[in-house]
């Protein structure tokens, strides 16, 4: 949340006062314009060695950065030989290129080596993954289709709660945070966020405690899963009553179960858990990932939907 998303009816007296002060210690770049293709990714302009505008897809749940084979041969970029990269479903070995510098807005990215992909499995120029976006906060403004690139949330700003701004604590490393303020029919789910993932997906083990509650939640209807890695994984499409992310309430909140790779990549095998795609995520206004705070931030939609409890 930068401070331009900021209400004053949060502030009174003294905490008005040193307002201005508090939103100079959280520097936020220039929002960046976004697309959307036809499964709702956002993409913004990154420029490669200078040269461009290319389009890459932000995608908070992808490990590396990652360039599409058009994107490499258009720029005659030099092999660095192969690497194994993992995707949702498969690890594939691929070819990788290097990158002498990686930009886009005011960030600038320098001797980096990204693996390549067909342009037919990404439908994009390439993707920006956690080895550019660890340590800031991307904040998703689907409302007005913006992606903004900010320090971490400062300290004494973060005490201060907006009714309409649910903030969750997350864990983990190296990009990969989970909060474990989310559940689905009031069982408790570790959870994701993926903006590289149109599917909300679950694992089998949320799958068995929903169906020990419900047996009726199972379904016949089936939905194929791909990932930037390619390969198809089919998932069980489940409609919940209701999800809870942290004080927000989601009806109408569709789940593909399917036993996949990144669950146990992650270490979520064992227990319930999610990775939100697209298909929750733009229910809301704005949705933040803090990585250097580790916090995650939802923001209500101007409708109230999804509701606050």
């Amino acid at each position: 949340m930068t401070h331009a998303h900021l209400s004053r009816r949060r502030f009174t007296g003294s905490a008005l006062a040193s307002l201005p002060f508090m939103t100079e210690m959280i520097r936020a770049e220039a929002p960046l314009a976004t697309q959307n293709d036809r499964y709702g990714h956002l993409s913004i302009v990154v420029m490669v060695n200078g040269r461009g505008p290319f389009r890459f897809m932000v995608d908070t749940g992808a490990d590396r950065s990652v360039l599409a084979d058009t994107t490499a041969m258009a720029l005659g970029l030099p092999s660095r030989g192969a690497v194994m990269l993992a995707g949702i479903v498969r690890t594939v070995r691929t070819d990788t290129a290097k990158v002498d510098s990686l930009a886009f807005g005011e960030q600038t990215h320098r001797d980096l080596t990204l693996p390549v992909m067909p342009r037919a499995l990404l439908e994009s120029d390439g993707y920006l993954g956690l080895d550019v976006l660890d340590g800031r906060r991307v904040i998703l403004d689907f409302a007005a289709n913006e992606l903004t690139v900010a320090d971490q949330v400062a300290v004494l700003l973060s005490i201060y709660r907006d009714p309409g701004i649910n903030v969750l604590r997350a864990q983990g490393s190296g990009g990969h945070l989970r909060t474990a303020q989310c559940s689905v029919n009031r069982h408790m789910a570790a959870a994701l966020i993926d903006t590289g993932a149109q599917s909300t997906m679950g694992n089998e083990a949320l799958y068995r405690a929903l169906l020990a509650d419900n047996p009726e939640i199972s379904s016949r209807e089936m939905i194929a899963l791909t990932g930037l890695t390619g390969g198809t994984a089919i998932g069980r499409l489940i409609r919940p009553n209701q999800a809870q992310i942290g004080r927000f309430t989601l009806t109408d909140c569709p789940i593909a179960i399917a036993d996949l790779q990144v669950f146990e990549i992650w270490g979520l095998t064992e227990r319930p858990a999610l990775v939100i795609g697209m298909n929750w995520l733009r229910r809301f206004k704005r949705v933040s990932v803090d990585y250097g705070r580790k916090e995650l931030r939802f923001e209500l939609g101007a409708t109230g939907h999804p509701t606050l409890v």
